[in-house]
């Protein structure tokens, strides 16, 4: 009879997997808005600070504001509290940064829009378009 024996020293843990694992990861996901002047290279300028911090962006987006000449960038950021407060100041920095707001807290709408070319025709088509699923869910 053998007994079971201990992983390597140098074994990588298994990834938690279930409810509690997809809550930890998404507490970490910080929310920042920041309204700029629409102005060529802010993009690059906002992103490459968060960069250089050490953050990695997992989504951002975007798109001017009513104020002629301002545009809104809203970044999710995998970072804690503290680190996002950092984020911040160093945002506030930035010449062509006017406000920045942390948006974690705040109720919000957060969707995700996927784009997907078919090349099929015929019957394939209708039972490819058949099983996209639903595209909102049904209020309740």
């Amino acid at each position: 009879m053998s007994t079971p024996s201990a992983p390597p020293a140098n074994a990588v843990p298994a990834p938690a997997v279930g409810p509690a694992a997809e809550e930890s990861q998404v507490s970490s996901l910080r929310v920042l808005t920041a309204v700029v002047e629409d102005h060529p290279g802010v993009l690059t300028r906002v992103a490459g600070m968060v960069r250089r911090r050490g953050f990695n962006i997992q989504g951002l987006s975007v798109g001017p504001t009513d104020a002629h000449g301002r545009s809104r960038m809203t970044l999710s950021v995998d970072a804690g509290h503290a680190e996002v407060d950092q984020v911040q100041k160093q945002l506030d920095r930035l010449i062509e940064v006017i406000a920045v707001e942390d948006l974690t807290d705040v109720p919000r709408l957060s969707r995700e829009l996927a784009l997907v070319k078919l090349a099929v025709t015929g019957p394939q088509r209708d039972r490819a378009v058949a099983g996209r699923g639903p595209l909102r869910r049904p209020r309740g």
